[in-house]
């Protein structure tokens, strides 16, 4: 199967001993990295030639990661969406197979003054497969007065089991109900983090550990729910750092499962 530009796609396997890249392709402006690491699981990091997306740019990523392997996707840096008079795109179609893992852990899409941006993934799991997916949004070029600046902002995440919905998250941001830098008070960075199957039984206590008790002037705000097996954490931050502190604090499980450390870099 040919790729479209910004395509990439990717197949995992288990192997003796860890798990196997077995077919790694990517069509420019995408670009694939795959250095090696310690542990049992396959990374691989997400880049662009460009530097980020602009106007039009669709970005796709397909995703197999058989059965009992374990597969960590991550980006290379922030995701920068540049001003964009058509929406830029990124899209990811993903089946994770009997007993696998799959970890997608980006860093935060930046979108720049006057960009559009739309994300959508689907994620189908087989028996015993599980799924940790963070979602972050940061409020764009602070220093540059360009908080959040943007013109609109979606996402949709369908995750499904055995042709039954597990979780359906989305999200729509744009100014039709008010500027968006006084509906989010201080507040530059908003996420969302998803665990379901065996992975999540293990990480879920620490994600609702990591809820915090509403009160005003705080610099981080966090809320957990579970139902159906999928649990759910929800959170802002003032500062970059503070949210990906607490991301790590609510994923302070899954470096075991995975080997090697996925938030060490961002320390």
């Amino acid at each position: 199967m040919s790729l479209a530009a910004g395509g990439a796609r990717l197949a995992f396997a288990r192997g003796p001993q860890r798990t196997d890249l077995v077919a790694a392709a990517a069509r420019s402006p995408t670009r694939l990295l795959t250095p090696r690491n310690h542990g049992h699981a396959r990374w691989v990091y997400t880049s662009s030639f460009g530097g980020g997306l602009v106007s039009g740019d669709e970005a796709r990523y397909d995703l197999d990661v058989g059965a009992g392997a374990t597969a960590v996707l991550l980006t290379q840096a922030s995701t920068k969406v540049y001003r964009s008079p058509r929406p830029a795109s990124q899209t990811v179609r993903a089946t994770v197979g009997a007993g696998a893992c799959l970890a997608i852990l980006p860093d935060p899409v930046v979108c720049f003054a006057g960009a559009r941006f739309c994300a959508d993934a689907s994620i189908r799991l087989g028996e015993g497969a599980s799924l940790v997916w963070l979602e972050v949004l940061g409020a764009g070029r602070v220093a540059r007065g360009e908080r959040w600046a943007f013109d609109s902002y979606a996402s949709r995440l369908r995750v499904e089991q055995g042709g039954a919905l597990l979780a359906h998250e989305a999200t729509e941001l744009d100014d039709r109900a008010g500027p968006l830098g006084s509906r989010f008070g201080a507040m530059n960075l908003v996420g969302t983090l998803l665990v379901a199957g065996p992975a999540g039984e293990t990480l879920g206590p620490d994600l609702r550990a990591a809820s915090t008790t509403p009160r005003r002037g705080a610099s981080v705000v966090a809320q957990a729910s579970t139902r159906d097996g999928v649990t759910v954490l929800r959170f802002a931050a003032e500062r970059t750092e503070d949210g990906q502190r607490l991301v790590a604090r609510a994923l302070a499980a899954l470096p075991p499962l995975l080997g090697d450390d996925p938030f060490a870099r961002r320390a």
